[in-house]
């Protein structure tokens, strides 16, 4: 009778400790997928609020003057084409580069100087279209800001901060023949990732074959530690200090090599 009793109550308590155990599954999934949603909403009101003083700033700021005649080249990208000051970034410009020289922005720059003379420029960081991905036509006012009809060369790189990938195609085609609308005579080069994320890249060439725009890949530096700055990397500041790179989110970015690769790729696929 023992044995039979034992049989009875053990098969219970097993059944007792599985419903247990799927039971908190269920509920860590549910406050992890409650989280992610709480993040990804945090992130779209960031965004936005960004968006607003960035609209703030340039009704402040009239853009007059920033292409004041000559060959005109707009670069518009994340913080690899610019990055403003911050705790861990002392130079506003392409991060990780040790100096502004060194990045791509101005390696092109530089090179269009001695093509062309007389060159205008700016380099615009567009992350904001980036990351508010439930609406990123909202974002496209802000970029009319920079777009001029006598542009001449636009380049775009953008894609590594993009994580939701529902809209991104649409969203890049649009991105693309609103530049096009706008700057109808300028060159456009669109810039391939410089990380490895799903599909990412392949939908960019996809998009730009079909918008007859140049696309440049790196696939040949992409997620490459030879070509990234890695920690411990000495950059400087605008007035020539040193820091030491001590932030893991830019020493996976594009060092001083990487950079000049870009540029290269850039002033390669130019048509004159």
């Amino acid at each position: 009778m023992k044995k039979i009793e034992t049989k009875y109550v053990v098969i219970p308590a097993i059944v007792f400790i599985f419903v247990l155990m799927i039971t908190g599954v269920f509920l860590v999934n549910k406050f992890i997928n409650h989280e992610s949603d709480q993040s990804e909403r945090i992130l779209v009101l960031e965004r936005q609020i960004d968006l607003i003083e960035e609209k703030l700033e340039q009704e402040q700021h009239p853009a007059d003057g920033i292409f004041a005649g000559g060959y005109s080249y707009l670069a518009i990208g994340n913080s690899i084409t610019k990055h403003p000051l911050a705790d861990y970034w002392w130079n506003e410009c392409g991060m990780a580069a040790t100096t502004a020289e060194n990045d791509y922005y101005h390696i092109v720059l530089n090179q269009l100087k001695e093509k062309k003379g007389n060159v205008s420029s700016y380099a615009f960081n567009f992350a904001i279209w980036e990351t508010l991905y439930t609406d990123r036509a909202e974002t496209i006012d802000v970029l009319d800001y920079y777009l001029d009809e006598s542009l001449d060369l636009v380049t775009i790189q953008l894609g590594e901060n993009v994580q939701n990938l529902d809209t991104f195609e649409s969203d890049f085609e649009y991105l693309i023949k609103h530049i096009q609308e706008i700057s109808p005579s300028a060159e456009i080069i669109v810039i391939g990732d410089f990380w490895e994320r799903e599909n990412r890249d392949a939908i960019k060439k996809k998009v730009s074959e079909e918008c007859n725009v140049k696309y440049v890949s790196l696939d040949e530096i992409k997620d490459d530690k030879e070509h990234q700055c890695g920690m411990g990397t000495e950059v400087y500041d605008e007035d020539g200090k040193a820091h030491i790179v001590e932030h893991c989110g830019v020493a996976a970015h594009p060092n001083d090599k990487a950079m000049r690769y870009i540029a290269d790729k850039i002033i390669e696929s130019m048509s004159n």
